[in-house]
């Protein structure tokens, strides 16, 4: 497992790697939202640290990059709260200041129909359960349509 973040420059076409100031894997089946101002959140995924004992996560780390010098940065990393469930396989997206999960599954309630989401100028970071998709997705793709709509589709909702 990787604690380096790859950038891939669209400019001129080629790839840097930056280190991760953290012993935080970054989880399979996480999702990544990007911030107003170049932020990053990693939102849940599948913690299978321990051999024969995968489990998905509700952590949700925050991601700052800081420049080392012009040619070099580093990535600071830190946990800055919890999701009401554990997540994998799930949408996410940003919408006017608020991040959005939709779907995925866990070992507990399966297929998940469930969605939260968190006001981040809020400095409590605490998530709020929304109303439910109609049907339980998982590895679903969402996109934003302007400030009031967001599209959650594919996906299926066998549990592996």
């Amino acid at each position: 497992m990787s604690w380096n973040i790859a950038e891939y420059d669209l400019a001129n076409g080629y790839w840097t790697v930056s280190e991760a100031k953290t012993q935080i894997p970054f989880y399979p089946f996480s999702r990544t939202v990007i911030l107003p101002g170049g932020d990053i959140l990693v939102i849940g995924g599948l913690n299978d640290q321990i051999a024969k004992w995968p489990s998905f996560s509700d952590d949700v780390f925050w991601i700052t990059e800081r420049a080392v010098n012009s040619y070099e940065s580093v990535f600071d990393v830190k946990k800055i709260c919890s999701l009401k469930r554990k997540w994998g396989c799930f949408s996410a997206v940003f919408v006017d200041s608020n991040v959005f999960v939709f779907g995925g599954l866990n070992y507990t309630d399966k297929t998940m129909k469930f969605c939260e989401k968190i006001e981040t100028l809020d400095s409590e970071w605490n998530w709020t359960e929304i109303n439910p998709m109609i049907e339980a997705r998982k590895n679903t793709t969402a996109c934003v349509a302007g400030k009031d709509k967001v599209y959650v589709f594919g996906g299926g909702n066998e549990f592996f």
